[in-house]
């Protein structure tokens, strides 16, 4: 709406596209944490907070199982993606979309924190972090659409994302002293490295490349200490 005040209908065909595309990948973390707030609620209203802090860290590591390629997937593939979704003239948004693809990353690392502060009865903590969040993206998306069109707002959705990853981590954390694991994690981000690169040499078509990318992105899963335990789990 913002980009609509200040700049041409060019410019927010160019974001709304991948955004849209952003909107869809987003709903699966949110999904996923629907169907455990449940479960999380359980243990915790029960005093149990090995199986709490054991259900977070499944989730968080699941999540980045599956965000990694994805963020990886949209820079190395955003610009024949959005040229295949919306057609050649948005081949533009491409790069848009690999700027988008961090908030993405903030999206599916965060959801769990989310989740887990209303299933621990937090929300009156995490409403000043809300605000204070609501309040500096709306100042930078003033500041910066403005100055750098898309590439402002796009940012300032990254900014956003992670703040809000950031902050209802804290407020889990210091609530019930959850320490995170990040060896998971991490071995899901090397594999996703290491599929990028496969796909940034393969010059096939879209899906064939996507398709290669998933193989070799499931292979390093496999052969990756962290996660081929969960795999045999």
């Amino acid at each position: 709406v913002l980009l609509s005040f200040f700049k041409p209908a060019v410019d927010v065909g160019l974001y709304a596209a991948p955004y849209r595309l952003l909107d869809v990948l987003t709903q699966f973390p949110h999904m996923v944490m629907g169907l455990m707030l449940p479960v999380l609620v359980a243990a915790w209203a029960t005093g149990d907070r090995a199986a709490f802090a054991r259900r977070m860290q499944h989730t968080f590591d699941g999540l980045a199982l599956f965000a990694f390629p994805i963020v990886l997937g949209a820079i190395v593939l955003g610009t024949p993606v959005m040229r295949l979704v919306a057609g050649a003239p948005f081949a533009a948004s491409g790069p848009i979309l690999a700027v988008l693809a961090f908030a993405i990353l903030g999206i599916f690392l965060g959801a769990p924190f989310g989740y887990a502060v209303v299933a621990i009865g937090q929300q009156r903590r995490m409403l000043w972090g809300y605000a204070a969040v609501a309040t500096v993206t709306l100042v930078g998306y003033l500041i910066l659409i403005p100055m750098y069109s898309y590439w402002g707002a796009a940012g300032m959705t990254v900014v956003s994302e992670t703040m809000i990853a950031a902050l209802t981590f804290a407020v889990v954390r210091r609530a019930s002293g959850f320490r995170i694991n990040l060896r998971v994690a991490g071995a899901a981000l090397l594999a996703a490295l290491g599929m990028a690169a496969v796909v940034v040499v393969v010059h096939i078509p879209t899906f064939p490349r996507a398709a290669v990318g998933a193989i070799v992105y499931g292979l390093l899963v496999m052969v990756l200490p962290p996660t081929r335990r969960i795999m045999r789990a």
